[in-house]
């Protein structure tokens, strides 16, 4: 099993429209490419949340063949 993470910061003004987004447009988008089984979208706990909130979005193939 491979992982593609992304690990990104989002200022906490634009955090909702950004999960929004992400669920609704990007990841839909992301997955309908067949490259990729599975996803996985986290907050990371125990960040520095002072200039935003930090999140790792992981998407799972099977092979490095497939990614």
């Amino acid at each position: 099993m491979i992982i593609y993470n992304i690990t990104i910061k989002i200022d906490t003004d634009i955090q909702q429209e950004w999960l929004q987004w992400m669920k609704q447009v990007h990841i839909p988008a992301v997955m309908n490419t067949g490259m990729f089984i599975e996803y996985r979208m986290c907050r990371l706990l125990e960040q520095d949340e002072s200039d935003g909130v930090t999140y790792a979005v992981q998407y799972l193939c099977r092979s490095m063949s497939d990614y």
